[in-house]
């Protein structure tokens, strides 16, 4: 990926966009959001304040619409609580507004947060991602932020971490 991405990006975006960008890095539990992105895809109406779900509609929008095919290594990071399985190869898994990144460790230490199981879904490259490089509120994390419905595609373990490699839908 071109280094000078979030450079270009920077004249790009207006100031709405990169608001709700930094605002998405910056919260810590992005749960709402995603539950106001996944209500929005499926065309029901969120169950939030009217700015909350026009920060969303901004934010999707500037996904959309100034993203570039995502990189080889993208990944992202969870905990799954007890109780919720993780998906099987053939499911259908529902990323409607999430967090990824290119750097194994940072996905690894998010799996690890919290008492439940650690998964770390892989992407295939090629998909749409944003690189927030200078857009974040904090430093290269190679965070990018990626929409859209998947398939798995295989699972593995490895060293307590359950790998989930993913596949666009059509």
């Amino acid at each position: 990926m071109n280094s000078n991405l979030g450079n270009q990006f920077s004249s790009v975006l207006n100031d709405q966009q990169k608001s709700a960008i930094q605002s998405y890095t910056w919260i810590g539990d992005k749960s709402k959001w995603k539950d106001i992105a996944s209500d929005l895809a499926k065309g029901n109406k969120p169950k939030a304040e009217k700015d909350e779900v026009q920060t969303v509609k901004t934010l999707l929008n500037t996904v959309q619409t100034n993203s570039s095919p995502a990189p080889v290594g993208l990944r992202s990071g969870v905990n799954f609580p007890k109780g919720k399985g993780i998906p099987k190869i053939g499911d259908t898994v529902e990323h409607h507004l999430l967090s990824a990144t290119t750097k194994s460790q940072i996905a690894e230490d998010f799996s690890k947060r919290g008492q439940g199981k650690p998964v770390i879904y892989h992407y295939p490259s090629g998909i749409p991602a944003f690189d927030i490089k200078g857009h974040g509120s904090f430093g290269d994390e190679g965070e990018h932020i990626i929409s859209g419905v998947f398939k798995v595609q295989n699972r593995y373990n490895s060293d307590g971490i359950t790998h989930v490699g993913l596949e666009l839908k059509e």
